[in-house]
């Protein structure tokens, strides 16, 4: 499978406003976090369709289908009032074999895209939260949710890959998770619109 790289097609803000509108977001992020921990049910299968386009990006095809059990989507869906039952079956997300996506989309200049190049698949899902379905519908009801299930993603991801052994490796994780889900808050309503 070809080697992949992560490059930015969007906006920037200016720097005071980036600042302001991330203090803003903390309180989004999700008390007692490490106890949403989904995972995923297979490894991402995908090839690469274009190293080019997409702003440089280029352009990935998946070759299966991959799925992630959510148990941040779980506990939406249980706050919401409906049963176990149907909170379980609709915690799980699947994007489908043939989906296009570019992993994940961020500002090579910013600290965490380094990091974020480490979790294709929760980009990959993610990517798939953001588009909507032929009637304008998105796999989940709101961006907010979808960037709270990119962070569980992204934890998950790395922690089953066993890069969060030692409890200050949890803690970096975290600190890195919590960086992916303020850039998608701060960034990301361009894609999602």
């Amino acid at each position: 499978m070809s080697h992949y790289t992560t490059r930015f097609g969007g906006f920037f803000h200016a720097p005071s406003e980036v600042s302001d509108f991330l203090l803003c977001q903390r309180d989004l992020l999700q008390p007692n976090r490490m106890q949403h921990m989904g995972h995923f049910l297979n490894r991402l299968k995908a090839s690469q369709i274009s190293c080019v386009g997409n702003d440089g990006r280029g352009w990935w095809v998946l070759l299966e289908a991959l799925a992630f059990s959510s148990d941040v989507l779980k506990s939406y869906w249980l706050d919401q009032g409906t049963s176990e039952d149907f909170a379980q079956a609709n915690a799980l997300l699947t994007v489908p074999a043939g989906f296009k996506t570019d992993f994940m989309s961020v500002p090579s200049i910013l600290p965490w895209s380094q990091c974020l190049a480490q979790s294709p698949r929760a980009g990959t899902v993610h990517d798939y939260l953001y588009t909507a379905g032929p009637a304008g519908i998105h796999p989940v009801p709101s961006r907010l949710l979808a960037d709270q299930i990119l962070r569980e993603m992204f934890i998950s991801d790395i922690t089953e890959d066993g890069g969060a052994s030692t409890d200050s490796d949890r803690a970096a994780l975290e600190a890195r998770a919590d960086l992916v889900f303020l850039g998608v808050r701060a960034g990301g309503k361009p894609h999602w619109d």
